[in-house]
């Protein structure tokens, strides 16, 4: 090809070649706006919907997802088809002159063009933006929406229905919701004031069961007291009184052996019967399941004790309804627990402080008023004005006090240090 018919040929197709770019970057813009939308989680469209205009609009076409990707693939499908229809005639034309094997190389870069910038990177990018992409993209998508809801109207009446009730008569839809959805919701209502933050703390803990091992709050196989089940009644009955507790596992030869658990007071009211008759069953659970496992399968079975097995079927240890309770709740009080007042005094201005302390309780004792409105015990005035789960060692001061965290139960404060920094408050 000579300059003379280089430029012949571009001062005949450059209508195209202008087009060929713009095309692409409708292509690139309509791929990565299906992969921005149709990502967003429900969480992240409850905020969108709450934010900005491009987030409420972002919000509002995703409740009739339908139809939104019936526009952006038929907008995608007839960008891509004048792409590559424009592109045929140019390398047609270009098949006029002598350009030996570049022809077949020539023809090759609008494909890889589609391919790569069309479709791959704009996806790729909509899935690193998410959001901010979604926000930008859904003034333009509404418009071109409007423009073309009477085509689709008819598309999705005499085409899209029929063929998608031919094919599958009962689309089901997914209704369910991830751990980490319902966390980001409730995050959200605690910030909008639809729930206050104690008890966003307590439903966080609950959601969060799904992250914690049995592994990790069992306990362990050094620590468990069990009985044999041909041990001698007295000594049975002694176990009883020593640990206080209100049922035993029950082994065979071994703890890796366990045959159920004897109730504390079946075994007492049951004298002179041999303790396998009195063994109720105990549902096994593998270590690595989760804490919101194990709760379902107390309340299928009825039960409030599991023995957890290790990856070879060795006894790891053992858990308890209790145990699951406390990583909702905190520490629940066992009877021969020696309960703690919940104001200790260290000092003229120091003190240790139970979290649970109610509102009340504390201006019974304090003699001031925390003014707390949504919250009623002093651990939830604290997180509060924290305005996050806490965390130890925190420290957040209010009017002349300066409280510091000391211990967490799971979300929940335990006990906090209170500085009285000017002295006006006092027991």
């Amino acid at each position: 090809m000579t300059s003379d018919e280089f430029f012949n040929f571009l001062n005949t197709h450059w209508l195209q070649m202008i087009l060929l770019p713009i095309l692409l970057v409708c292509s690139a813009f309509f791929s990565a706006t299906e992969t921005s939308l149709f990502n967003l989680t429900r969480a992240q469209l409850l905020r969108l919907s709450q934010g900005t205009r491009g987030g409420r609009i972002a919000a509002y076409l995703m409740r009739r997802p339908r139809q939104i990707l019936n526009t952006l693939l038929l907008c995608n499908l007839l960008v891509n088809v004048a792409y590559t229809g424009i592109s045929a005639v140019i390398i047609l034309n270009l098949g006029k002159f002598d350009l030996g094997g570049w022809l077949a190389a020539v023809s090759l870069v609008p494909l890889l063009a589609l391919i790569l910038l069309g479709e791959v990177t704009p996806k790729t990018v909509a899935l690193l933006t998410g959001e901010r992409l979604a926000t930008l993209a859904a003034g333009p998508l509404l418009l071109i929406e409007k423009i073309l809801r009477p085509v689709l109207w008819g598309m999705d009446k005499f085409l899209v229905l029929p063929m998608t009730r031919l094919i599958a008569p009962r689309p089901a839809g997914n209704a369910d919701i991830s751990a980490d959805e319902l966390a980001s919701l409730l995050d959200l209502s605690a910030r909008r004031g639809v729930i206050n933050l104690e008890t966003n703390v307590l439903l966080q803990e609950i959601v969060s069961l799904t992250d914690i091992r049995v592994g990790d709050i069992m306990v362990p196989r050094v620590d468990m007291i069990a009985c044999e089940v041909t041990s001698p009644p007295e000594e049975v009955a002694a176990t009883f009184r020593k640990s206080r507790l209100r049922r035993l596992p029950v082994y065979e030869g071994d703890i890796d052996h366990i045959l159920g658990i004897v109730h504390a007071k079946r075994f007492l009211l049951s004298s002179g019967t041999a303790l396998c008759e009195l063994l109720a069953k105990v549902p096994f659970v593998p270590e690595a399941a989760n804490a919101e496992k194990v709760l379902t399968l107390f309340r299928v079975t009825r039960t409030q004790m599991a023995v957890v097995v290790d990856e070879y079927g060795g006894t790891a240890g053992l858990v308890t309804l209790e145990d699951v309770l406390e990583q909702i709740v905190g520490d629940i009080p066992s009877p021969g627990d020696v309960e703690r007042p919940p104001v200790e005094r260290l000092s003229e201005s120091e003190y240790l402080v139970d979290a649970a302390l109610g509102i009340h309780e504390w201006g019974d004792v304090f003699g001031t008023d925390l003014q707390a409105r949504r919250v009623s015990t002093v651990g939830g005035f604290v997180t509060s004005l924290l305005g996050r789960i806490p965390q130890v060692g925190q420290t957040v001061a209010y009017r002349n006090l300066r409280f510091t965290i000391l211990t967490m139960a799971g979300r929940r404060i335990g006990r906090m240090k209170l500085e009285l920094l000017t002295g006006e408050a006092k027991i």
